[in-house]
């Protein structure tokens, strides 16, 4: 893997509510994209494809799921 990049911007998402209202810490993680809320706004199909896959690994390894073995 690669490190994590941080960046800082203005906006906001609704991760925000979960630790306001309800103590539950949040993470907003997700593919490269530009044009935020504009109507350029787009996003990079390849991020967001490694997005997909971190994410799917994490709750695999969280769930305790193990690879499939070939019958």
């Amino acid at each position: 893997g690669t490190p994590f990049e941080t960046v800082a911007m203005t906006a906001t998402s609704d991760t925000r509510f979960y630790d306001l209202y309800y103590g539950i810490p949040a993470l907003c993680y997700g593919g490269h994209g530009r044009g935020l809320h504009s109507p350029d706004e787009a996003v990079d199909l390849a991020s967001l494809q490694q997005t997909t896959v971190i994410i799917a690994r994490f709750i695999a390894a969280w769930c305790g799921l193990r690879p499939l073995r070939p019958a």
